[in-house]
């Protein structure tokens, strides 16, 4: 039986290594972004150890001083000798691209990471040790708990936040538009807004029974049809039925006691067919 080759990209790896000798910039990348475990070459692992224990030391990062501790802590063969470290520094001639190598070692550790809990979860499920609720809490959690690592990544220079910015406004000045995110359908709301976008966290905030579900109801409504946009919503008082019944009602102008019933006229019917087709 042949064996799977777990996801790695030794070239990036390398490559990625090769950039920090190359400007202070790009070791400083490679040092806040990069842990041991995106690694899956060991050389590579202690490499990226040494070049993190320099930066830390303010001491400049060249060949002599990287083989320097690797000799003192009695590493430098076991990667390779001093042959294989001058084939990292040598690797690339510019610290252009260490972005693109920098994701592409995430995207392997995290695509190994997953392979990983999900051994762990088929493991557990074969052993019915725990019970199901246990099982697929656990399950949950480990799955979630891979991608915690691009929380680290959120974090960005304010130069590279200026530019894209920059970029962002010089976009929206050449387009000219009022509107420059997802319209809800409420022209005020829409005027003060100009529209949402990405990244917003909108809160609508009333008293019990003020209508705020009503209103929350509505936007996602006009946004799925007007916008042609896919729309979750949850609720902890409605069930899914409910949820769209009231999308009926308002939606159709539809008397909600008469959709609670099933007791409609034909012209209420007619409204309810129109209604499902531009929501389908």
């Amino acid at each position: 039986m042949t064996l799977k080759k777990e996801p790695q990209n030794i070239e990036a790896e390398v490559a990625v290594l090769s950039c920090a000798f190359l400007s202070e910039s790009a070791l400083d990348k490679v040092s806040e972004e990069l842990t041991e475990d995106m690694f899956f070459d060991s050389a590579n692992k202690k490499i990226l150890n040494i070049i993190k224990d320099l930066r830390l030391k303010d001491i400049a990062l060249d060949i002599t001083t990287v083989s320097n501790e690797l000799k003192r802590k009695k590493q430098l063969s076991s990667i390779g000798g001093i042959e294989y470290l001058t084939e990292v520094i040598e690797a690339v001639p510019t610290a252009a691209n260490v972005t693109y190598y920098i994701k592409i070692l995430f995207e392997k550790y995290i695509l190994r990471s997953l392979i990983n809990k999900s051994t762990d979860i088929i493991t557990e499920c074969y052993q019915e040790e725990k019970e199901l609720d246990e099982i697929i809490e656990d399950a949950e959690r480990n799955i979630l708990s891979v991608n915690k690592d691009q929380i680290g990544k959120a974090v960005r220079p304010i130069q590279d936040v200026i530019l894209d910015a920059q970029t962002n406004l010089e976009h929206l000045a050449k387009e000219g538009s009022d509107i420059t995110g997802i319209a809800t359908g409420y022209y005020d709301l829409d005027n003060r807004t100009a529209g949402f976008h990405e990244n917003e966290l909108i809160i609508l905030a009333g008293r019990p029974g003020m209508g705020k579900s009503a209103l929350a109801l509505n936007l996602a409504s006009n946004i799925a049809i007007n916008d042609k946009k896919s729309v979750a919503f949850f609720s902890l008082e409605m069930g899914a039925e409910q949820i769209v019944n009231r999308m009926f009602a308002s939606i159709g102008s539809i008397d909600g006691k008469k959709l609670k019933t099933g007791r409609m006229e034909h012209k209420d019917w007619k409204k309810l067919n129109e209604v499902m087709s531009q929501l389908a």
